[in-house]
């Protein structure tokens, strides 16, 4: 099984979710925590302020710990479609200027 983990790690989004299908043992493995974990750390790499640190993943497992990584991975490609700020977003954000 390590092996087909392993296989499973270079596929996106769709081709996980259309194995899914298959059987129950690849539904298992195409769910599986590592590989959507994976997947969001490859998401979120190029991100200012949200590549996926040990920090950034500790805090994302504490405040949302009943969520897999793969619903978290289909949340931030939602709101990666945005093109507004949120109000949150502006008061909080850590703006830096350079002149």
């Amino acid at each position: 099984e390590e092996m087909w983990l392993q296989a499973l790690s270079y596929l996106d989004y769709g081709p996980l979710c259309d194995l899914a299908v298959v059987s129950a043992q690849w539904h298992r493995m195409s769910n599986s925590n590592v590989l959507w974990r994976e997947l969001c750390r490859t998401c979120w790499a190029g991100k200012f302020n949200a590549a996926l640190t040990p920090e950034r993943e500790l805090a994302l497992r504490q405040n949302i710990s009943t969520k897999p990584w793969k619903q978290l991975y289909k949340v931030a490609k939602e709101d990666a479609k945005r093109d507004v700020i949120t109000e949150w977003e502006l008061c909080t954000f850590r703006w830096r200027f350079t002149f």
